[in-house]
């Protein structure tokens, strides 16, 4: 099964190819897709009930607390707009509830927020919580230290990048063998000392 951050990442058609292949996938859907947002929020709020429900805390960490619910939604035939009809089984619903703790006011905040993501199978609400937060698993431990600490998104390099982009992916998996967690720190202790590069293991 794949996992998208937002349904345009990958085109309809890329989409009708993973499914061919006998694949599935759960699709985080954006505000850019605007008109397919629209229905699918009002479908969830107004028409449908869900088919599971599941609900989860994390417990205090870094001056927060954050409490999940999910809700899947059966979605009927032919009610998503022009060419996503019969795309989607199911509609995922996450609410989040977080509790932060504003250090200058000395006082909790609570923020909510909610997504909704697309299923193109039938999946239980749990099923599905655990998919989503391994995917923000790997976002958090991969590709955002990719785009943050290894600068991948302000990369101009447009001449073979995909060289570069193996060579991040190298440096990535060396830190990651010498059990390096603070990826920037690393980065900046190695550029001021070029020894503490060739003590590694795996670079020789």
């Amino acid at each position: 099964m794949c996992l998208y951050n937002r349904c345009d990442a990958l085109s309809k058609k890329t989409l009708d190819i993973i499914t061919a292949q006998g694949n599935d996938a759960i699709i985080q859907i954006k505000g850019n897709q605007e008109r397919l947002l629209k229905i699918i929020k009002d479908l969830v709020t107004q028409k449908l009930k869900p088919m599971s429900t599941f609900s989860q805390q994390q417990g205090k960490k870094r001056n927060r607390t954050e409490y999940r619910e999910i809700s899947v939604f059966q979605l009927p035939l032919n009610s998503l707009p022009w060419g996503w009809e019969n795309t989607f089984k199911t509609i995922i619903r996450v609410r989040r509830y977080t509790d932060c703790f504003d250090s200058k006011r000395k006082e909790w905040i609570l923020r909510t927020e909610v997504s909704h993501y697309g299923s193109t199978f039938l999946v239980e609400a749990q099923r599905a919580a655990d998919c989503i937060r391994s995917h923000w698993h790997i976002e958090n431990k991969n590709h955002y230290v990719r785009d943050v600490s290894l600068g991948e998104d302000a990369s101009r390099i447009r001449k073979n990048p995909g060289i570069f982009a193996r060579l991040r992916s190298f440096a990535l998996n060396l830190f990651r063998i010498n059990n390096v967690t603070n990826i920037k720190e690393a980065l900046f202790k190695n550029a001021l000392c070029f020894d503490n590069l060739l003590n590694y293991q795996g670079v020789f």
